[in-house]
């Protein structure tokens, strides 16, 4: 018997559980003959139960010999099937989640090397309405793709829309891994996407380490258009290969705010920066022992980068591109601690520029007290309001050992007294009798004597459970990343700065007979007196 009669005539295909078992007794040539092409097309041999197990039905790629007798080639371009729960992750960070009719008929989304149709089985379900446009260069997929009722684009990806005339809104894909083909993928993609598209896709995660030119653009532009999110090792270990892989989010519509002042800064990257070094303790010991000579900033400039080298250790991604505006940033730094402003052209601006971010990482930290406070409790399982404790060895930060419902968060630092100083209070907020948890609470007190009580009420600001979830899901275990997710939802949801702002422009609010506008506006800021 040829392979044809075998598959014709001795197997048995449950298309419910993707098995394949033999009914009949085979002689040995024939049975490792069988043996070796459900080994191809992605089975593996189940000795106990005494069947091949596969990923997605074997059915069509099994049909698909019988009718034509045309061998597929083992794994020609690294295609490795997208596993469902990688799937569920790109769209989950990509807010791929739910679309009405009419929304949907305008979205144009693509999937380039389709494979299988793994990923656009799942935008169907999502997206049913939509212009799904997939390509497909194995003729063994596109077989099977048009099983399912696709009308694949059948051609190598990197021959298609060489033009770039299509775009779209959304693209996701899981690209060819061999060498850096998956990055020339994605700059072939990234070209098609609409100006406020979004692009996700599972690559190999060794471009974050790798130096040469494809490696540095993918690096750049996933720290400035979006963000890098590790995946649990050995994901693809079902597929056959045991490489690391990450979920690359690329939202193109990010960069143009991220390109302007923001915070004091040249732009939202030199803030970043800015923020996570001047935190860094061995930074800061660095820069106050660093003595002036003409090459200085070149010293600074190696300094940031080995420092940014480190925090990709952790995890933790910056991009390189405006290594100059870091290095601009961080000598300001060290005219002003080094009393040197006059190497400065503006020294006034200086000056003012350096407070606000003295007053910026003080409200970070009250954040990131917030933020260990939060990962505390769900490691302890005390979000159900069971005493929790927060240990640090600052002396300037006091936080006080209680329940979830009330846990104090701010800073007491001894320069200022005890009985005036402005803080943030994080409570687990509840419903029916204070047993279901619906999400979190922040308000801001002053703690003085006559605190006026319409200022706290109007800081009030609720994460509810699905939103604390999800910024949870960004922050991916990194207490910084948490207490700037924290912070920016809290500053874009406080009501207490529009009614400033009213109070400036209009007087609608009677407040300022209270306190003057200035001390208004840090007790808005989370800062101390």
């Amino acid at each position: 018997m040829n392979l044809k009669e075998i598959l014709q005539n001795s197997i048995i295909i449950d298309e419910e559980l993707f098995e394949v078992s033999i009914k009949i007794e085979l002689k040995r040539e024939y049975y490792l003959t069988l043996k070796a092409y459900l080994k191809l097309i992605g089975g593996k041999y189940n000795s106990s139960g005494k069947k091949f197990c596969f990923l997605t039905n074997p059915k069509p790629f099994i049909n698909n010999y019988i009718e034509t007798e045309i061998m597929p080639k083992k794994n020609p371009t690294a295609f490795f099937p997208t596993p469902k729960n990688l799937v569920d992750d790109m769209f989950r960070i990509a807010n791929f989640d739910y679309f009405d009719d009419e929304f949907q008929k305008n979205l144009k989304i693509l999937e380039p090397s389709a494979g299988v149709g793994g990923i656009s089985d799942s935008i169907r379900k999502i997206t049913p309405y939509s212009t799904l446009d997939i390509v497909e260069i194995l003729d063994i997929n596109q077989e099977v793709l048009k099983k399912k009722g696709y009308d694949p684009i059948c051609m190598d990806f990197m021959e298609y829309n060489k033009d770039y005339i299509i775009k779209y809104d959304y693209i996701f894909m899981n690209p060819p891994y061999q060498g850096t083909t998956y990055i020339k993928h994605i700059k072939h993609a990234f070209k098609m996407l609409k100006d406020n598209g979004t692009l996700c896709a599972i690559i190999p995660s060794s471009f974050i380490s790798n130096k040469d030119k494809l490696s540095n653009w993918m690096y750049e532009k996933a720290t400035q258009l979006g963000n890098i999110y590790h995946n649990q090792e050995g994901s693809f270990k079902e597929q056959g290969t045991n490489v690391e892989t990450c979920i690359v989010h690329l939202d193109k519509s990010t960069i143009k705010w991220k390109l302007n002042e923001y915070q004091e800064c040249k732009n939202f990257f030199t803030w970043q920066v800015w923020i996570s070094l001047y935190t860094n303790s061995n930074f800061y010991s660095y820069l106050e022992k660093l003595k002036y000579s003409d090459d200085i900033k070149e010293h600074i400039k190696t300094k940031i980068l080995k420092e940014l080298d480190n925090y990709k250790k952790e995890y933790s991604y910056f991009s390189y591109e405006f290594i100059d505006d870091y290095v601009e940033k961080m000598f300001e730094y060290w005219c002003y601690i080094n009393d040197r402003e006059e190497l400065l052209k503006d020294n006034t601006e200086v000056v003012k520029d350096i407070s606000v971010i003295s007053e910026l990482d003080r409200n970070k930290q009250m954040f990131k007290q917030m933020a260990k406070c939060i990962y505390e409790a769900i490691e302890d399982n005390t979000f159900n309001g069971k005493k929790i404790t927060y240990k640090t060895s600052s002396k300037k930060y006091n936080t006080s050992t209680s329940y979830f419902g009330s846990q104090s968060c701010f800073e007491a630092d001894e320069a200022y007294n005890n009985n005036e100083y402005n803080g943030y209070m994080i409570s687990a907020k509840r419903k029916n009798n204070m047993s279901d948890f619906v999400g979190i609470e922040i308000t801001q007190r002053m703690y003085t004597q006559n605190a006026p009580f319409e200022l706290v009420k109007n800081s009030e600001v609720l994460i509810t459970k699905e939103t604390l979830d999800e910024i949870l899901f960004s922050a991916n275990n990194d207490v910084i990343k948490l207490a700037n997710l924290l912070k920016d939802y809290y500053d874009n949801n406080n009501k207490l700065n529009k009614y400033l702002k009213i109070n400036e422009n209009n007087n609608a609010l009677d407040i300022k007979s209270i306190y003057n506008i200035e001390q208004l506006n840090t007790f808005a800021s989370g800062l101390l007196f």
